[in-house]
């Protein structure tokens, strides 16, 4: 099979290393190859080499982000691994020497199910020539791009305008407070009218527009606050039930890097609002969560106080309507969610062994698409707060396998059935219908 990544990568900065002078930025796709790529670096160099091994991608501490960029030290030498960060917004004197992997990763959104996934694909020819472009900034420079001519020929002439693969839910909000209808403006890109279908829906269901799509009063809250839809509507369901402080936690956990990213894999919000509330994880992301959990609470008018954790799963499933997922019988960690797609834990843990769950983050590359981050729901919480879209409904019909007819009354959420029992009362004539429909 082909070449692992790292590896090709890994041995085309030996090369330029010895072939050429000056600083080496290398592009990789995402976090993960880099740590790979150094990890190969850092054995396979001689520490005669005199080289000095730099990650640089968004996550990093500001600290680790400075060090990528500053000067390499005197008589020493600097490979920087970076993703797209370093593409167009960064300069990084020294630098003379490019090579370039050819993959980038995106976030797509997907109309149909609402969700986003994470793709590695090959990067357009603009792409290609801005970063080839980093290498001869200040000096002449080289560039060592590690895919063939005949690929080259197929890379199309530019990526995908971001409106094309973004979700669109802050935008229709934003139109329906304009009252402009999308197809009255004058685009360089039209959004795609599925996705924004789609966005409206959404809209629809969080109270934000009416069934005619003009915005209602609780919409034009919403788009007052500095926060995506989901989560604005999630912070006045909070403040108009007692419970703006967890709200604004979750909004700002939900809008900041992971607090807990590089850790055992731990799939729960939980634990992330007991690690900001105790300060562990990593620093940086630590400072912006607080900044941002007091400026949500400042907009949505909440006073400071101790939150309670039991709230998360309601509160989030008031931005998450349609991700609350019921565990499907006999496999552990895996759901059913409400908008009818099929949902999993990559590993066993506890939270996967819940009921009910509201899945906040998912990949939809698989499937069945990966739960990143869920928080348990109970039963209760789902039936006082989202009582209004619950749907009972009483059905009579010919169930072939036991040969008899068959009376139930069933309780829905969305896809969901939450509750099912025996019909001891019939509909006159029912049970005749659905026995001539069986003969």
């Amino acid at each position: 099979g082909a070449e692992p990544i790292d590896a090709s990568v890994a041995r085309a900065v030996q090369r330029a290393l010895s072939d050429a002078d000056g600083d080496v930025l290398v592009f990789l796709p995402g976090a993960g190859e880099i740590r790979r790529v150094e990890r190969r670096l850092v054995d396979e160099l001689s520490s005669a080499a005199n080289v000095d091994v730099l990650p640089l991608y968004g996550e990093l501490a500001p600290g680790e982000q400075d060090a990528a960029l500053a000067p390499a030290r005197s008589g020493r030498r600097k490979v920087v691994l970076a993703t797209n960060i370093a593409e167009t917004s960064l300069t990084i004197d020294g630098v003379r020497v490019v090579v370039d992997s050819g993959l980038e990763r995106r976030s797509l959104f997907d109309p149909v199910t609402g969700m986003s996934r994470l793709e590695t694909q090959r990067i357009a020819r603009a792409s290609a020539e801005q970063r080839a472009g980093r290498a001869g900034r200040t000096a002449p420079g080289v560039c060592y791009r590690l895919w063939s001519e005949s690929a080259d020929r197929s890379l199309a002439a530019y990526a995908a305008p971001e409106i094309v693969v973004a979700d669109l839910v802050p935008l229709a909000l934003d139109l329906a407070a304009w009252g402009t209808p999308a197809e009255e403006l004058c685009w360089l890109d039209a959004p795609p009218a599925a996705t924004l279908s789609g966005a409206r829906d959404l809209l629809v269901r969080l109270g934000a527009l009416d069934a005619n799509g003009r915005i209602t009063p609780h919409g034009r809250a919403m788009q007052a606050l500095a926060a995506h839809p989901r989560l604005a509507h999630m912070l006045l369901k909070g403040r108009e039930q007692g419970a703006a402080p967890a709200a604004a936690r979750l909004a700002a956990l939900l809008s900041e890097r992971d607090l807990l990213r590089g850790d055992a894999r731990d799939s729960d919000v939980r634990t992330r609002l007991e690690a900001l509330q105790r300060g562990g994880g990593d620093r940086g992301v630590l400072e912006r969560l607080r900044r941002a959990e007091r400026s949500y609470l400042r907009d949505a008018g909440g006073d400071d106080a101790r939150i309670d954790v039991a709230d998360a799963g309601w509160l989030l499933a008031s931005a998450y309507p349609d991700r609350i997922g019921k565990r499907r019988p006999g496999g552990e960690g895996r759901y059913q969610l409400s908008n009818g797609r099929g949902g999993a834990f990559a590993t066993p843990e506890s939270i996967a062994r819940q009921e009910l769950i509201v899945a906040v983050e998912l990949d939809d590359r698989e499937r069945e698409a990966r739960i990143q981050l869920a928080a348990p729901l109970t039963r209760d919480d789902l039936l006082e707060h989202f009582s209004a879209e619950l749907v009972t409904q009483d059905e009579v019909s010919w169930d072939a396998r036991t040969e008899a007819v068959v009376a139930r009354r069933s309780t829905r959420f969305g896809e969901l059935v939450l509750e099912e029992k025996p019909l001891t009362e019939l509909p006159p004539g029912a049970s005749t219908a659905a026995l001539l429909e069986g003969l």
